[in-house]
């Protein structure tokens, strides 16, 4: 199933290829983007314009979505190559990079994992 991808604000210049080295939670993992060169830079990417539920959260509820966000992110791009579309090379409060995260499906097609969050009901749309 392909994702719809949204349009981008004009905001989103820079595209980089790297690999997923761990998932933190469902909106945020660690990568090592690759710079050319044979030259990676591990960084933390919060996944642009997602939130998730926090796995510590005191509501079991959302304690069990925030797993089930976690295990959807970790069986799509888990030691996979991605595409990061980074929103103005900028980072969060907390120094992650704000990107939207791209994989290749089973059929050999790009698709948006912050999007297919939102439509699974794994998170919400934050505002940023």
């Amino acid at each position: 199933m392909a994702t719809v991808v949204p349009a981008h604000p004009p905001d989103f210049v820079f595209w980089y290829r790297a690999k997923c080295m761990h998932v933190i939670d469902g909106d945020t993992i660690t990568v090592a983007t690759d710079l050319g060169f044979r030259l990676s830079w591990e960084q933390r990417i919060r996944l642009y314009r997602i939130n998730t539920p926090e796995l510590n959260d005191p509501d079991a509820r959302l304690r069990e979505l925030a797993v089930e966000a976690r295990k959807h992110v970790i069986a799509r791009i888990w030691d996979q190559n991605v595409i990061l579309h980074t929103f103005k090379d900028s980072k969060d409060k907390y120094g992650r990079w704000l990107a939207e995260v791209y994989y290749r499906t089973t059929d050999g097609s790009w698709t948006s994992l912050n999007q297919e969050i939102l439509e699974k009901g794994l998170g919400t749309e934050a505002k940023y």
